[in-house]
């Protein structure tokens, strides 16, 4: 069995045991902070093979760490994370050419609906680029409510204060509704962790079964 099987504590579903499409997929895991994004990513990784990255991601998460020395605003920011993306993006593009799924926890969504929660309109300008990078084939939204997503990041050593985040997340949560009407995005309630990775498995399958029919 799995090293990390204790994630839902039995033999791992089906469609992973037999994930045996040639097609590789992106899949960019989107939500809030603590809303099983991580969870998620590592269960693709060590169930079904996945190459995983974030972002921001190498040298981006380091320089990341150390945003919070120094003053920065909302522009400087989104142009820093502008960076992570493409660097990402590259990432992305020579795993599927060498015929890896890939899995991305946040991609340009994130960097649209934290930044427009905090500017409105930022992000306008700067569409054109974001429709130059490797689009996934599947976004998967993870949604919890805002006491679950406390509990997780103060298991982190991070704050959850109420007064730091619930008038962010209401704000980046209204964002998300705006983008989660796309066609190839996925809302699934993280309460429930074994429901969830069904539902993603689910997901999966589908998306793999519609880009063989696109490529056939």
């Amino acid at each position: 069995m799995p090293a990390n099987s204790w994630l839902y504590g039995t033999a791992p579903p089906p469609l992973l045991q037999a994930y045996s499409y040639a097609m590789p997929i992106f899949v960019a895991l989107e939500g809030f902070d603590g809303s099983g994004k991580s969870t998620v990513a590592e269960y693709l990784e060590t169930e079904a093979d996945f190459t995983r990255h974030r972002t921001p991601g190498g040298v981006f998460d380091q320089l990341h760490n150390r945003l919070s020395e120094y003053e920065t605003s909302v522009r400087e920011r989104f142009a820093f994370y502008i960076g992570s993306l493409v660097a990402c993006s590259d990432k992305v593009r020579r795993d599927l050419e060498s015929g890896r799924n890939v899995v991305v926890e946040r991609y340009y969504y994130s960097t649209i609906a934290y930044h427009e929660a905090r500017m409105p309109g930022i992000s306008s300008n700067w569409l054109g680029l974001f429709e130059q990078l490797v689009q996934p084939d599947l976004v998967i939204y993870l949604e919890a409510d805002i006491t679950s997503i406390g509990h997780r990041l103060e298991t982190r050593g991070r704050s959850s204060s109420e007064d730091i985040y619930f008038p962010l997340y209401e704000s980046v949560i209204e964002e998300y509704g705006r983008l989660v009407n796309k066609k190839n995005w996925l809302s699934v309630i993280n309460n429930d962790i074994k429901s969830t990775f069904s539902a993603v498995d689910t997901a999966i399958r589908k998306t793999q079964k519609r880009l063989s029919r696109t490529v056939a």
